[in-house]
């Protein structure tokens, strides 16, 4: 690690098959982090029929979930961008 780093928390979004996040952002003013990306099966009380499955979810800046959802399209699909618009 680089000096000056430290680690306050880890969180940990797990499934029982494939699961991936592929972009973060944060809201600049409250330290909850965004994230995007994907899961195969399931995905903490999340279920897919799918092979691939959107997942966004919302970490509180003391590293506790807020909330996780999936996005209902049809056929396999991956979330690769996200951004926070505080409007």
């Amino acid at each position: 690690m680089s000096q000056g780093f430290e680690i306050d928390w880890v969180h940990t979004i797990a499934g029982n098959s494939s699961e991936r996040v592929h972009k973060i952002c944060d809201d600049k003013t409250n330290g909850n982090i965004y994230a995007i990306g994907y899961y195969r099966d399931s995905l903490n009380a999340l279920s897919t029929t799918q092979s691939d499955e959107t997942f966004i979810s919302s970490i509180h800046s003391d590293g506790q979930l807020n909330w996780l959802k999936k996005l209902n399209t049809d056929g396999p699909n991956q979330g690769f961008g996200i951004t926070y618009d505080p409007n």
